[in-house]
């Protein structure tokens, strides 16, 4: 009908190789409405085109501090090659502008990304990364590489902490049989409270490690946090399988009153055990329990 045009939509749920089906809908050519729970979408239109290949050639919106725009291409055939590309900016009047751009390339089996931000009024600030994304693996997140220089939370969201992290993560996948390996390093030049809207560490260390045929199965290698001045420090390892998961830490002079202004004034030492359940649903905890051994 006018003013339609026809988006592709892919799924292949037994992840057989170029046997994607292709699921058909019909998208309005004219404004579309998107509502996130964590920040609505202001403003968006979308302009799709039908043709040998199926294309948005204009998507706009705005996100709580952010103006996204992007176009995508995707072969109507095999091997559905997609072409993405978004770039989006902090609003006007943003106390500390940003840019940033992502990009999306190759066939839908393994798709390269490559994605970097960065700051006019802060050169120094800059958030750069490498994925290979495989969206029908069983391992979807094949590599990742990502550094981060400076990076300020505060300037891309409502609500997030002040920050100026820098720092590493990476992932490495070599197949459905061998052990995946990710690794965090970050440092914090701005620490401080959790009542002061900050991030109260220096330093943190995280080291996981699977297996693509064990997905519901991760193991804490290595968890290690310097918190912010005079408030001690926290290391230790776990488990995590299924929905839940058990941390072993040990707790080296820590100081509540440091970490937020509203804990009691103390300094704890020894071993906790923590036990933490309902992990498929990450933003809400069926249960926690904490089982410790302090000195202090």
């Amino acid at each position: 009908s006018p003013g339609m045009a026809r988006v592709a939509v892919l799924h292949n749920p037994d992840n057989r190789p170029q046997s994607a089906q292709v699921r058909e809908i019909e998208a309005a050519a004219s404004k579309l409405a998107v509502q996130v729970s964590a920040a609505p979408v202001r403003r968006g239109t979308a302009r799709p085109r039908a043709g040998a290949e199926h294309r948005i050639s204009q998507l706009a919106f705005a996100w709580d501090r952010a103006q996204v725009q992007g176009r995508a291409t995707i072969a109507s055939d095999a091997p559905f090659a997609l072409d993405l590309e978004a770039e989006a900016h902090s609003r006007e009047g943003a106390a500390r502008p940003w840019r940033a751009r992502l990009n999306a390339r190759g066939p839908l089996q393994t798709l390269a990304l490559q994605a970097q931000l960065g700051s006019d009024t802060a050169p120094g600030a800059t958030l750069r990364g490498e994925a290979t994304l495989q969206p029908f693996a069983a391992w979807p997140l094949a590599a990742l590489a990502a550094t981060t220089q400076d990076l300020d939370l505060a300037s891309l969201g409502s609500g997030l902490p002040a920050t100026r992290l820098s720092g590493r993560a990476d992932i490495d996948t070599r197949g459905l049989d061998a052990p995946v390996r990710a690794q965090l390093a970050l440092t914090n030049a701005l620490p401080g409270r959790w009542d002061q809207q900050r991030l109260p560490f220096t330093a943190l260390d995280l080291d996981l490690s699977g297996h693509p045929r064990q997905r519901t199965h991760m193991a804490v290698q290595r968890l290690a946090i310097q918190l912010a001045a005079g408030a001690g420090r926290i290391d230790g390892s776990g488990d995590w399988h299924g929905d839940a998961a058990e941390l072993a830490l040990r707790l080296h002079g820590v100081r509540p009153a440091l970490l937020d202004a509203r804990a009691p004034a103390m300094t704890l030492g020894g071993t906790v055990t923590m036990q933490l359940g309902g992990l498929p649903a990450p933003e809400v905890f069926d249960h926690v329990v904490v089982q410790a051994r302090l000195a202090g």
